[in-house]
């Protein structure tokens, strides 16, 4: 009788335990999602604020039926972010983030000299921790948000970001911040598909004000002579609550009943 109450007892104890961390989690899933359909800036990206930059362009276009969001930079030498700013999302609470987008490109300098990438965290259309991609390379910088950042950089291969012909190839980018205690760990990856590669590093300097909500896209053109095109279909933000220890104490609790109802029953029928 004994070890059947226990039984019933651990069970219900893992059972609440699973609950509650779903709760956490569920709480705060998907703050932001869009797929880009609308045909006017306006109508689409809600709420997104556009860094100011004289050579380039944010606009909708549309191709084959489906509408993208589209970066022009006609004469090169600027770069300019599309972000928005989520409030419950901050350094400050901790909560473990991923921020994806995936895009075509339509127009490009011959030399490769274009960023892509996204920007997280930030405290103004300007700053973040920005995860981007040039020619072969990657890296994850701060952008005015966080000076004990070390830059990390590495290079992809199978992935070719410098050639039109590559048009129809749709690039996704994903930047994932985790945190545990006092350090924030990000991962940059991109992916054309087929291949794939990801770079990563930890911060214990990132800021905890509430002021650093800024997530988003942001593109650089850096040949001053030639044009730049990027089509964008998509732009995501998840996060999920990491559980209290109280939950992974029920957990854990609630699974050491059990092991010990069935210990306890094997030895009586012995």
């Amino acid at each position: 009788m004994k070890s059947k109450s226990l039984l019933s007892l651990g069970a219900t104890l893992l059972a609440l335990g699973c609950l509650v961390g779903s709760g956490l989690a569920a709480s705060v899933t998907a703050p932001y999602t869009d797929t880009i359909q609308s045909t006017t800036v306006g109508s689409d990206l809600a709420n997104v604020v556009h860094a100011t930059n004289a050579n380039a362009t944010w606009a909708v276009a549309n191709s084959g039926g489906s509408n993208y969001y589209q970066f022009t930079d006609a004469t090169g030498g600027g770069s300019t972010t599309a972000d928005f700013t989520v409030s419950n999302l901050t350094a400050a609470s901790q909560l473990s983030f991923t921020l994806t987008t995936t895009f075509t490109i339509n127009s490009t300098s011959t030399s490769g000299n274009m960023y892509e990438g996204l920007v997280a965290l930030g405290n103004s259309t300007t700053s973040g921790y920005l995860a981007d991609v040039n020619g072969t390379s990657m890296r994850l910088i701060n952008l005015g948000v966080d000076s004990g950042f070390t830059t990390v950089t590495g290079t992809f291969s199978g992935i070719n970001l410098t050639s039109t012909s590559n048009s129809s190839t749709v690039y996704t980018e994903t930047l994932s911040g985790v945190y545990s205690g006092s350090t924030l760990t990000l991962s940059f990856t991109l992916s054309d598909g087929t291949h794939s590669t990801t770079i990563s590093g930890a911060t214990t300097t990132f800021p905890t004000t509430a002021a650093y909500d800024y997530f988003g896209i942001r593109d650089n053109n850096a040949n001053t002579t030639t044009a730049m095109g990027v089509q964008y279909d998509s732009l995501s933000l998840s996060a999920m609550a990491v559980p209290e220890p109280s939950t992974w104490l029920l957990l854990f609790l609630g699974a050491g009943m059990i092991g010990a109802a069935a210990l306890r029953r094997k030895r009586v029928e012995a």
